[in-house]
């Protein structure tokens, strides 16, 4: 059973993502315009991360009693990419491909964003254990020189 439910999840995956190419094929045959390409994953990224630091900013200024001004700055700055971002897809499409290519973006640009800074923070560790293990294997060999 557990086989099925993978080739299940791969087969949805794959159709998803078969979807989503043929969504962007057909915007840019209609309107000259893709969705997805690396500036708007570069925008999406930035807006989805300065709003989770503003939020994290937020809650924790509140639960000190602090100023919470900096957390609602952050916020509405990656508000203002993503209302920027869907300015740009309606005014290059039109409104309902627009909207929809914008929602999909965001959704789908956003998990890989945070998805991928995690991942990036992991792989930075790792090459630094692997990198402090390698010092000191060659620290603990005694080479005497001569």
């Amino acid at each position: 059973m557990l086989i099925l439910k993978i080739i299940g999840a791969v087969g949805l995956l794959a159709f998803v993502l078969f979807l989503l190419g043929s969504f962007d094929k057909r915007c840019e045959e209609k309107f000259s315009h893709r969705f997805f390409t690396r500036m708007s994953f570069a925008a999406v990224a930035a807006a989805v991360w300065l709003i989770v630091w503003g939020q994290g900013w937020y809650r924790q200024s509140a639960a000190a009693g602090g100023d919470i001004l900096n957390g609602i700055v952050l916020i509405i700055i990656g508000a203002i990419i993503v209302l920027g971002l869907g300015y740009n897809n309606c005014k290059r499409t039109n409104v309902l491909y627009g909207m929809g290519g914008t929602a999909l973006q965001v959704s789908i640009f956003g998990i890989l964003a945070l998805l991928g800074i995690v991942l990036f923070v992991i792989a930075i560790l790792a090459l630094f254990v692997m990198g402090t293990a390698e010092k000191a294997a060659r620290i603990s060999v005694r080479d005497p020189g001569y």
